[in-house]
Protein backbone atom coordinates (compact mmCIF):
# COMPACT_ATOMS: atom_id res chain seq x y z
CA UNK A 1 0.00 0.00 0.00
CA UNK A 2 1.50 3.37 -0.97
CA UNK A 3 -0.55 5.54 0.39
CA UNK A 4 -0.25 5.49 3.70
CA UNK A 5 -3.33 4.73 6.22
CA UNK A 6 -2.91 8.44 7.63
CA UNK A 7 -3.43 9.85 4.39
CA UNK A 8 -6.73 8.57 3.89
CA UNK A 9 -8.16 9.26 7.47
CA UNK A 10 -6.65 12.98 6.94
CA UNK A 11 -8.80 13.30 3.91
CA UNK A 12 -11.56 12.86 6.19
CA UNK A 13 -10.85 16.32 8.21
CA UNK A 14 -13.04 18.62 6.21
CA UNK A 15 -16.02 16.52 7.04
CA UNK A 16 -15.15 15.97 10.69
CA UNK A 17 -15.00 19.66 10.93
CA UNK A 18 -18.41 20.13 8.94
CA UNK A 19 -20.16 17.71 11.41
CA UNK A 20 -18.99 19.07 14.83
CA UNK A 21 -16.85 16.05 15.37
CA UNK A 22 -13.51 15.60 16.69
CA UNK A 23 -10.95 13.54 14.61
CA UNK A 24 -7.93 12.56 16.15
CA UNK A 25 -5.46 9.90 14.13
CA UNK A 26 -2.77 7.72 16.15
CA UNK A 27 -0.53 6.11 13.59
CA UNK A 28 2.56 5.99 13.80
CA UNK A 29 4.98 7.60 10.64
CA UNK A 30 6.68 4.16 10.14
CA UNK A 31 3.55 2.43 10.38
CA UNK A 32 4.00 -0.60 7.82
CA UNK A 33 2.01 -0.75 4.58
CA UNK A 34 -0.14 -3.77 3.40
CA UNK A 35 1.11 -5.94 0.21
CA UNK A 36 -2.86 -5.53 -1.03
CA UNK A 37 -5.29 -3.78 -3.50
CA UNK A 38 -4.80 -0.01 -2.40
CA UNK A 39 -7.97 1.07 -4.14
CA UNK A 40 -10.29 -1.38 -1.74
CA UNK A 41 -8.20 -0.90 1.28
CA UNK A 42 -8.63 3.12 0.68
CA UNK A 43 -12.45 2.67 -0.54
CA UNK A 44 -12.60 0.57 3.26
CA UNK A 45 -10.89 2.73 5.37
CA UNK A 46 -12.62 5.89 4.06
CA UNK A 47 -16.22 4.39 4.67
CA UNK A 48 -15.27 3.30 7.66
CA UNK A 49 -13.97 6.54 8.99
CA UNK A 50 -16.70 8.68 7.07
CA UNK A 51 -19.40 6.54 9.06
CA UNK A 52 -17.96 7.19 11.98
CA UNK A 53 -18.29 10.37 11.49
CA UNK A 54 -21.66 10.40 10.22
CA UNK A 55 -22.95 9.01 13.02
CA UNK A 56 -21.52 10.81 16.13
CA UNK A 57 -23.28 13.92 17.32
CA UNK A 58 -21.74 17.16 17.57
CA UNK A 59 -18.88 17.55 19.89
CA UNK A 60 -18.12 13.70 19.47
CA UNK A 61 -15.00 12.14 18.24
CA UNK A 62 -13.66 9.67 16.21
CA UNK A 63 -10.19 8.25 16.69
CA UNK A 64 -8.28 5.86 13.88
CA UNK A 65 -5.66 4.06 15.50
CA UNK A 66 -2.86 1.66 13.88
CA UNK A 67 -1.70 -1.03 16.09
CA UNK A 68 0.62 -4.34 16.40
CA UNK A 69 -0.44 -7.89 17.60
CA UNK A 70 2.98 -8.46 19.44
CA UNK A 71 2.01 -12.02 19.66
CA UNK A 72 1.72 -12.85 15.55
CA UNK A 73 2.78 -9.63 14.01
CA UNK A 74 -0.75 -8.70 12.79
CA UNK A 75 -1.24 -4.92 11.84
CA UNK A 76 -4.61 -3.42 13.01
CA UNK A 77 -6.22 -0.69 12.30
CA UNK A 78 -9.30 0.29 14.63
CA UNK A 79 -11.96 3.00 14.28
CA UNK A 80 -13.51 4.10 17.28
CA UNK A 81 -16.48 6.47 17.82
CA UNK A 82 -18.54 7.45 21.10
CA UNK A 83 -21.61 8.00 18.59
CA UNK A 84 -25.18 6.56 18.16
CA UNK A 85 -23.68 3.02 19.11
CA UNK A 86 -26.40 -0.12 17.78
CA UNK A 87 -28.01 -3.09 19.88
CA UNK A 88 -26.88 -6.31 18.33
CA UNK A 89 -29.55 -6.88 16.65
CA UNK A 90 -29.40 -3.26 14.73
CA UNK A 91 -25.71 -4.01 14.28
CA UNK A 92 -26.83 -7.75 12.57
CA UNK A 93 -29.51 -5.52 10.60
CA UNK A 94 -26.35 -3.00 9.51
CA UNK A 95 -24.24 -5.73 8.35
CA UNK A 96 -26.98 -7.41 6.44
CA UNK A 97 -27.28 -6.12 2.47
CA UNK A 98 -29.53 -2.94 1.28
CA UNK A 99 -30.47 -2.81 5.09
CA UNK A 100 -30.86 -0.01 7.65
CA UNK A 101 -31.23 1.02 11.24
CA UNK A 102 -34.19 2.48 11.32
CA UNK A 103 -33.16 4.60 14.73
CA UNK A 104 -30.21 5.78 13.14
CA UNK A 105 -31.26 7.52 10.69
CA UNK A 106 -33.68 9.18 12.88
CA UNK A 107 -30.93 10.28 15.22
CA UNK A 108 -28.70 11.59 12.50
CA UNK A 109 -30.23 12.20 9.14
CA UNK A 110 -27.88 10.28 7.58
CA UNK A 111 -29.00 8.46 4.29
CA UNK A 112 -27.72 5.68 2.15
CA UNK A 113 -27.95 2.78 0.89
CA UNK A 114 -27.05 0.21 3.26
CA UNK A 115 -24.40 -1.12 1.38
CA UNK A 116 -21.15 -0.03 3.56
CA UNK A 117 -20.59 -1.94 6.21
CA UNK A 118 -21.41 -5.10 4.37
CA UNK A 119 -19.02 -4.22 1.36
CA UNK A 120 -16.64 -3.35 3.91
CA UNK A 121 -16.50 -6.54 5.66
CA UNK A 122 -16.40 -8.60 2.43
CA UNK A 123 -13.52 -5.89 1.18
CA UNK A 124 -11.55 -6.61 4.13
CA UNK A 125 -11.82 -10.51 4.07
CA UNK A 126 -11.28 -10.66 0.87
CA UNK A 127 -7.75 -8.67 1.35
CA UNK A 128 -7.48 -11.19 3.75
CA UNK A 129 -7.77 -9.06 6.77
CA UNK A 130 -10.67 -9.43 9.75
CA UNK A 131 -13.22 -7.25 10.13
CA UNK A 132 -14.33 -7.14 14.01
CA UNK A 133 -16.87 -4.74 14.80
CA UNK A 134 -18.46 -4.15 18.66
CA UNK A 135 -21.20 -1.42 19.55
CA UNK A 136 -23.23 -0.14 22.58
CA UNK A 137 -25.93 2.19 21.96
CA UNK A 138 -25.02 5.55 23.62
CA UNK A 139 -21.30 4.69 23.90
CA UNK A 140 -20.68 4.09 20.27
CA UNK A 141 -18.77 1.59 17.90
CA UNK A 142 -15.13 0.07 17.48
CA UNK A 143 -14.38 -1.98 14.23
CA UNK A 144 -10.86 -3.89 13.97
CA UNK A 145 -8.88 -4.20 10.36
CA UNK A 146 -6.74 -6.90 11.73
CA UNK A 147 -4.52 -8.12 8.67
CA UNK A 148 -1.60 -10.92 9.30
CA UNK A 149 1.95 -10.78 8.75
CA UNK A 150 2.71 -12.43 5.84
CA UNK A 151 0.29 -8.89 4.21
CA UNK A 152 2.82 -6.30 6.07
CA UNK A 153 5.44 -4.57 4.01
CA UNK A 154 8.43 -5.28 6.60
CA UNK A 155 10.52 -2.16 6.37
CA UNK A 156 14.24 -2.75 6.79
Amino acid sequence: MSQPAKVIVAEQALLAEESGVELSVNIADDFPGLKTDERRFKQVLTNLVSNAIKFTRRGGRVCVEGQFDVKDGAVLMVIRDNGIGMTSEQLALALSPYSQVHEAQIHTHVRGTGLGLPISKKSVESLGGDFTISSEPGLGTAITLRFPLELVVINS
